[in-house]
């Protein structure tokens, strides 16, 4: 957990927990490798809490050493006999990890549609996630030939 380019403020173990579609929340139990360094920074964040460059990122890997990106972060931290304990919010979570610059760039954007919209129904064809008490997956088949393509939402 730190901003862009920065060194990380702690790395531990803990959990992140799925609130909803666009909110998680995180617990990361561990002990920084410079206390005074994360006392700045907090500090720092704290003076300039409405700045959005302010923010922290949250990295996450898993047992399998896999990345992703959890978004950005304004924590708050209890110090303890060794272990600190390190809370907060994020709204996204998602593959990638830490992403390194790229001369082209990229951008991924998610849109949470009401079932009742006219656009849930014209993407309904494209989406192949189980969904309670709807009729069957439909697919997405391309003509000619080749194998039977679908997209998994």
């Amino acid at each position: 957990m730190a901003r862009d380019h920065e060194p990380d403020l702690v790395a531990g173990s803990g959990e992140l927990r799925v609130v909803s579609a666009n909110r998680f929340e995180f617990t990361l139990i561990g002990e920084p490798e410079n206390p005074a360094y994360v006392f700045e920074q907090m500090r720092r964040q704290k003076a300039d809490r409405y700045d959005g460059l302010s923010r922290f990122r949250l990295v996450l890997e898993d047992n399998d050493g896999t990345e992703y990106a959890g978004g950005w972060t304004v924590p708050s931290f209890r110090t303890g006999d060794g272990a600190w304990t390190f809370e907060g919010e994020t709204e996204s979570f998602m593959g990638g990890g830490r992403s390194e610059l790229t001369p082209k760039g990229s951008t991924e954007v998610r849109f949470l549609i009401p079932t009742k919209h006219h656009a849930a129904h014209l993407l309904a064809d494209f989406v192949t996630t189980p969904r309670d008490r709807l009729p069957p997956e439909p697919r997405f088949r391309p003509r000619g030939d080749g194998p039977d393509r679908h997209l998994q939402v």
